[in-house]
């Protein structure tokens, strides 16, 4: 009977441990390149002759595991580009039908607040932590479309 216990303590010890360990963290290069490679299927949806502006911010702290950002032991990227893709584009024409052109790989995100320009917030299917916001300029405005990403948190790479 106490060998019995033993072992029955022994196993939920190692389940609980290797349940604890859970899988590890993507690197910050990992979650950097997932991101990208999502701004990358928007803008290739834009016009050809497209230029694109890269702001995109150097990256910031967050807590591995967690939703907390600007502090913790990972890096976090933080995408920005800024695409002119000519004085004949209309970008909420570009908006609305986004989605659609993207397929199955994207979903709509219904989280974005309601704004006064021409926007959408997208969702990766194959990375649903990374978080893609596409807005566009209004009719008053010459023609851009603005596209803004916020990766999952990534693993510091060794110092």
């Amino acid at each position: 009977m106490k060998r019995a216990l033993t072992a029955v303590v022994a196993i939920a010890l190692v389940v609980t441990l290797s349940a604890c360990m859970g899988t590890p963290a993507p690197t910050y290069d990992e979650v950097h390149d997932e991101a990208v490679d999502a701004m990358k299927r928007i803008a290739d949806t834009l016009p050809g002759g497209t230029e694109i502006d890269d702001r995109s911010r150097d990256p910031d702290a967050c807590e591995l595991g967690s939703d907390v950002l600007l502090s913790g032991d990972g890096l976090y990227f933080t995408g920005h580009w800024v695409a002119q893709p000519g004085s004949d584009f209309d970008s909420q024409k570009f908006i609305d039908e986004l989605p659609d052109k993207l397929g199955d790989d994207f979903l709509v995100d219904d989280t974005a607040v309601d704004v006064s320009f021409p926007a959408v917030r997208l969702r990766p299917t194959n990375s649903p932590d990374v978080l893609i916001d596409v807005a566009g300029s209004t009719p008053s405005e010459e023609p851009f479309i603005d596209i803004l990403v916020i990766s999952r948190c990534g693993a510091s790479p060794a110092s």
